[in-house]
């Protein structure tokens, strides 16, 4: 299917947003971990964690003419979104029904999607 420039049409399937926790999951390093609340920051470093192979400790880089060394593709595996979102989800359950509460309240609500708000200037 193209248009009238001969472009073409793209369908995209419209999902939701990762929640905070997870999003953070999917992109920050297990050196920043910390950065994490400690049940999920643990998802990141240890050898039984279901998600320890999105965390590869040896893994090559792209410098494809790149200078600096952060300039280069770090080239480890694509994560499972499905698997990480079911795996943060069973430690929220956790949190909410078990006797001890695994985060606080402050990490709770930094995972609650928020209402998008579009900001303008006065005119």
């Amino acid at each position: 299917n193209t248009d009238k420039d001969g472009f073409q049409t793209m369908q995209f399937e419209k999902g939701t947003p990762f929640p905070s926790l997870g999003q953070l999951l999917s992109v920050l390093p297990p050196q920043s971990s910390n950065l994490l609340p400690e049940p999920l920051g643990e998802l990141m470093l240890h050898s039984s964690s279901p998600l320890v192979d999105f965390y590869p400790r040896d893994f090559s880089t792209d410098a494809n003419g790149k200078r600096q060394s952060w300039e280069a593709v770090v080239e480890i595996p694509f994560i499972d979104g499905e698997r990480l979102l079911e795996t943060v989800q069973q430690i929220l359950h956790k949190d909410e029904t078990g006797a001890e509460p695994l985060l606080t309240n402050a990490e709770r609500r930094r995972n609650v999607l928020g209402v998008p708000a579009t900001f303008c200037p006065a005119e």
